[in-house]
């Protein structure tokens, strides 16, 4: 199925493996490699995959395909729960973009072997300064159809929306980087469809962007002008 994380889009593969009792969670990436890079595409996979947790890049030799594996023992249980299977796909995707820029870098020779994780692990302290920046916390309000709204980021992974200080839905939402998928939970205005959008942060103002959301009330919301950070 398609997956997609900012400017990273690509397949991932959930592969179930009965006979070891194993499943695997298989995000490709949009990174073919040319053959006579597949040397160099190895090197700089085994040390990365060595030097840091969770080792799971690889390489299709036939077609030079790239992709990040993450492989989950099932056995004795023999299932998975449901969010389970959301985490894992979302956790092999998140190594998989990570990663991808690292791997191209190396093989446009902007990176040197020698100093490949030293370059990783500087992307990674950018990235986590840029998710730092869309992190969401404590309440934006704004004024629509005649009403005072305020959204409330008081507990981590939930959003409450008020409406003239009554709890009009809760929901769960869970994001990566800007990108935030909202799930109601309950309430008078709780909506059964999920609803994804890209958020923008400045100067203590929320603002949202419909991605893909079938609810009008809740996209227009959302969406109709900007939020301000309550003090």
């Amino acid at each position: 199925f398609p997956t997609r994380s900012q400017s990273f889009s690509s397949l991932m593969v959930i592969r179930w493996d009965q006979v070891n009792g194993v499943v695997h969670f298989i995000q490709t990436m949009p990174l073919t490699v040319k053959k006579e890079q597949v040397p160099l595409y190895l090197k700089a996979a085994q040390q990365l995959n060595h030097g840091f947790l969770f080792p799971g890049i690889g390489i299709n030799l036939e077609n030079g395909g790239t992709y990040y594996r993450l492989s989950v023992p099932v056995s004795p249980r023999g299932y998975l729960f449901d969010y389970e299977v959301g985490t894992y796909t979302k956790f092999a995707l998140r190594k998989a973009s990570e990663f991808m820029p690292t791997l191209q870098s190396t093989l446009d020779g902007q990176v040197p072997l020698e100093g490949i994780i030293q370059h990783h692990q500087k992307h990674l302290r950018t990235l986590r300064a840029n998710a730092k920046q869309y992190q969401l916390t404590g309440r934006y309000q704004r004024r629509s159809q005649e009403s005072e709204w305020i959204l409330d980021f008081s507990e981590p992974g939930v959003l409450k929306v008020l409406r003239d200080g009554k709890t009009g839905v809760v929901s769960d939402y869970t994001q990566l980087d800007r990108e935030i998928t909202l799930t109601d939970r309950e309430g008078p205005l709780a909506a059964k469809s999920k609803g994804v959008y890209e958020i923008f942060l400045s100067n203590g103002k929320l603002s949202w962007k419909k991605k893909s959301d079938p609810v009008l009330n809740r996209s227009n919301l959302l969406t109709t002008g900007s939020w301000e950070k309550q003090e």
